[in-house]
């Protein structure tokens, strides 16, 4: 594969030609071959991409197409939880709540006015958090936030910034939809107008970070 990333990125576009080539003339077998030297998350990612377009057009061993079309989606939902190892975080959605009950369970608060003191919940959606899996054969993710208030919408001026300690969560299957909620208070010396709240998200070992601005506050 060389060294430099454009080498990379032309062997792994060149093994991949090839195996849409053998699943185009009906070489199932070669098309599911492993691409030598190259991030095993990656390899995952191919082999069930290319798995699942070989199950969707599989109408021997798979007469039904509602049967095909399982088969097609177990692959291709496999195929993406692996590519998500390798994609950057983000953070999708985030809203003050009233209150939070799980994942899309949540009521947004009635009003944006806030209060010095207030105690109010910020829910977050976050796609492509990174998960190991233990020897327990339990999936274990984690990350890390910083909530910032920032006046006026302003890259410097802040009101208040509230480091978060690391989320861990483990689950026997690895996750799909990924939330996070946090409780904190609403500082004094809010302006008048809109004040802008921040949240930064990092990933597991700080490699991979996330940022949204988006709920407003009046003061």
């Amino acid at each position: 594969p060389g060294h430099g990333q454009v080498e990379q990125d032309e062997y792994l576009s060149r093994h991949v030609a090839l195996r849409m080539l053998y699943l185009v003339g009906g070489r199932h077998e070669l098309a599911l071959q492993v691409i030598p030297e190259i991030d095993p998350a990656e390899q995952e990612f191919w082999q069930h991409l290319f798995w699942g377009l070989a199950n969707y057009f599989d109408t021997e061993s798979l007469p039904a197409s509602d049967e095909r079309a399982a088969e097609a989606a177990a692959q291709l939902t496999d195929a993406v939880l692996n590519l998500q190892r390798l994609a950057a975080l983000e953070i999708r959605f985030a809203a003050l709540c009233d209150r939070i009950d799980g994942y899309g369970l949540y009521e947004t608060r009635s009003s944006a006015e806030g209060t010095p003191g207030e105690a109010v919940l910020l829910f977050a959606e976050l796609a492509n958090v990174a998960s190991v899996e233990e020897e327990n054969g339990y999936h274990r993710a984690s990350h890390a936030n910083l909530i910032e208030i920032l006046s006026q919408g302003g890259e410097t001026d802040q009101v208040l910034a509230i480091e978060l300690p690391v989320t861990e969560d483990r689950c026997r299957r690895q996750r799909r939809d990924y939330f996070a909620s946090y409780a904190f208070e609403l500082p004094p010396g809010l302006n008048p107008g809109r004040d802008v709240l921040r949240l930064t998200g990092a990933g597991q070992r700080g490699q991979r970070r996330a940022r949204y601005a988006g709920g407003f506050l009046r003061g």
